[in-house]
């Protein structure tokens, strides 16, 4: 199938998982419709969130950033801090937080995000 013109698709995948990525470069000839997104970096992710936040008139607590930040050591690419940015806009500045209230991975992230909008819509 052939896209109208000024329509673009973005993809979003890992190298290595699934064979994904040399597939979509076997299809799609010119090199230069491929971006590597590299990870962002504890201390840039830590200055996004800190923005993000802003702009939505929120805070977390030094506790809480102690968990950010170590989530942040462990995985810092773009789509991670945007997740956890969506995790922690939800959290109240006196709630304590736990280990599992902020998933580790993209997967276990999105896999989060995912039940939390089966609950909220009851499916």
């Amino acid at each position: 199938t052939t896209l109208t013109n000024h329509v673009k698709l973005v993809v979003s995948t890992l190298p290595g998982i699934f064979n994904i990525l040399n597939t979509l470069r076997n299809i799609i000839d010119s090199r230069e419709n491929f971006i590597q997104i590299k990870p962002l970096g504890e201390e840039l992710g830590k200055i996004v969130l800190k923005a993000w936040l802003a702009r939505h008139n929120r805070t977390i607590s030094d506790v809480q950033w102690l968990l950010v930040h170590e989530r942040l050591t462990e995985c810092n690419t773009p789509l991670y801090v945007k997740l956890v940015f969506d995790e922690i806009k939800l959290w109240k500045s006196y709630t304590q937080t736990q280990e599992k209230d902020l998933a580790t991975t993209v997967s276990t992230s999105i896999s989060k995000l995912l039940a939390r909008i089966e609950n909220q819509h009851g499916h």
